[in-house]
């Protein structure tokens, strides 16, 4: 049986249904040798080449099967539409100037919304302050994709002044080091941007964890949190725009 992801990011099953970059052919087929349908996001000539796809730029999941999609793009919105999603438009288009560009890339833990309070579209954080949550912000504009959510109450990330915003607030947080991940056009990427949940126990990464510095301590993060790492691909890891999970198997 298939139900909506409750929470953003925090699968409560086994993931069925997933957002993801539709531009790399090898990313799509090995989430559906996960047994997971990619809603495959495509291109929006408003954002920088390569960030154009990234489905951390393009929609933003709030959870129980709503979804705030890059305003205008009809074909993204009537994809979402045709899988069984509650689907709006952001308040403002992106641009390619940060932060301008990074709107819907933001982030809920607890109940709280990460972000640049400046930045983020204002149809993300109505549809969040209307069910309670309360706003954290942070300098990083690109705070959904320097967050890898382990759990509820646990993240990795290289990003000093958002490690420092979680750690206030009561969330268990591992500092990395910055770099080692590949992003094509930029000097690096970043973790979150390289692995989803693809169930309540098990984190994904797209390329070998053991080629980044702080692998060892990567794992024995997320085992001291129930969750086991798995490594999709071989190679350096890669910073594929995030993963997206959208409906689970429960």
């Amino acid at each position: 049986m298939l139900q909506p992801v409750d929470f953003p990011n925090l699968p409560q099953g086994e993931v069925a249904l997933a957002a993801v970059s539709g531009r790399d052919k090898e990313i799509l087929q090995t989430l559906w040798n996960l047994q997971i349908e990619p809603l495959p996001v495509s291109e929006s000539l408003r954002l920088d080449g390569p960030i154009r796809s990234h489905a951390d730029m393009r929609l933003h999941y709030l959870g129980q099967g709503e979804v705030v999609v890059e305003t205008g793009d009809a074909l993204l919105f009537s994809a979402c539409i045709r899988r069984g999603l509650k689907a709006i438009y952001a308040a403002h288009p992106p641009e390619k100037r940060y932060p301008q560009d990074v709107g819907l890339n933001c982030f809920a833990l607890g109940r709280y919304l990460i972000g640049h309070l400046q930045a983020m579209d204002s149809a993300v954080r109505g549809s969040y302050l209307s069910r309670g949550f309360q706003l954290l912000g942070i300098p990083q504009g690109y705070a959904k994709c320097s967050a890898a959510i382990v759990s509820a109450n646990a993240v990795i990330t290289a990003d000093p002044p958002l490690a420092a915003v979680l750690e206030r607030t009561g969330f268990d947080c591992l500092r990395i080091s910055p770099g080692h991940i590949l992003l094509e056009g930029y000097a690096y990427g970043f973790l979150g941007g390289a692995c989803f949940l693809s169930s309540p126990d098990s984190l994904c990464f797209f390329g070998d964890l053991d080629t980044h510095p702080d692998a060892e301590d990567i794992r024995a993060f997320c085992q001291s949190h129930g969750v086991a790492v798995r490594s999709l691909l071989k190679g350096a890891l890669r910073d594929i725009g995030s993963v997206l999970p959208l409906f689970c198997r429960v």
